[in-house]
């Protein structure tokens, strides 16, 4: 009889790029511009710096994005852990236990006085091979103008059929079982 249970793989899409080296100090905001076919709500970015180097829920924030809106921005600057030196991003694009397709557009870190001191184009797929960002447990989609990629949920359940023969009706005393 097939039942349902958790596959042994969880799956959680992560876009990443841990070889940043930025002042934090130059940093004020960082603005996403992305699509997607889901109601996305929000997306996690977590950081790592030279001083906090493990990924942490300590060291995300959250991009709140509204119906309809392509780019949405986080103010960095009132975080506590958001000091020293950048050393990488990670982008989560899915919060919840939904899947479908989301199109990185770019990133932009923007300073306090509105110049961008880091900018990532996601639609240029050639510079996206050769690039310090890398996609995990997510799906790459051909796309000539967007990071595609098919995301899952974090925990995927799926049917699963053991072939077994089974019969619970044997009443064999075990000790005369060799």
């Amino acid at each position: 009889k097939p039942y349902e249970r958790v596959y042994g793989k969880q799956i959680d899409p992560r876009v990443i790029n841990d070889k940043i080296k930025i002042n934090i100090a130059d940093v004020r905001n960082i603005y996403l511009s992305m699509r997607s076919d889901m109601e996305l709500t929000s997306v996690k970015i977590y950081f790592t710096t030279l001083e906090y180097p493990k990924w942490s829920e300590k060291n995300c924030v959250n991009l709140r994005f509204s119906p309809g809106t392509l780019t949405a921005y986080v103010d960095m600057s009132v975080l506590h852990w958001w000091f020293g030196t950048l050393t990488g991003l990670c982008i989560v694009p899915i919060d919840r236990d939904i899947s479908g397709i989301v199109e990185l557009l770019n990133i932009n870190l923007v300073d306090k006085n509105g110049s961008v001191v880091y900018e990532y184009d996601f639609t240029d797929a050639k510079n996206f091979e050769n690039s310090d960002w890398s996609v995990e447990n997510a799906e790459i989609l051909e796309s000539n103008n967007s990071l595609k990629l098919n995301v899952y949920p974090v925990d995927v359940k799926r049917l699963i059929f053991d072939p077994m023969i089974i019969n619970d009706n044997i009443n064999v005393n075990v000790n005369r079982a060799k």
